[in-house]
């Protein structure tokens, strides 16, 4: 019986330490993500985006950075909708020319 306590107790340890470590590997390899993003907007000035870390088809990382609208001053965030305005305008001309060069439709 004690000997069974004994197991019991080991496999319960082990499960904390893999958690403390995990989440400390985590923890940093978040902060890793965080200094990324953070530089690259800088480098790059841009004001915000918001991001999502998946691995193994799980959401390991939401977060918003910097702004979603300057004139307003407001905070991007994890769930910001972004106005696009005009800019698919140029990726549905390259799609259209894709579509001409391959002979699938005529600009006629």
């Amino acid at each position: 019986m004690f000997e069974n306590k004994m197991r019991y107790d080991g496999k319960i340890i082990g499960f904390v330490l893999v958690l403390f470590f995990g989440a400390a590997v985590s923890a940093r390899a978040v902060d890793e993500v965080d200094r990324y993003v953070e530089t690259r907007m800088h480098s790059l000035h841009i004001p915000g985006v918001s991001l999502a870390v998946v691995r193994d088809g799980r959401v390991v990382k939401a977060k918003g950075y910097g702004f979603a609208n300057l004139e307003l001053n407001s905070a991007a965030t994890k769930d910001t909708v972004y106005e696009i305005g005009s800019i698919t305008k140029q990726f549905t001309a390259v799609a259209v020319m894709m579509l001409v060069e391959e002979g699938k439709i005529s600009l006629d």
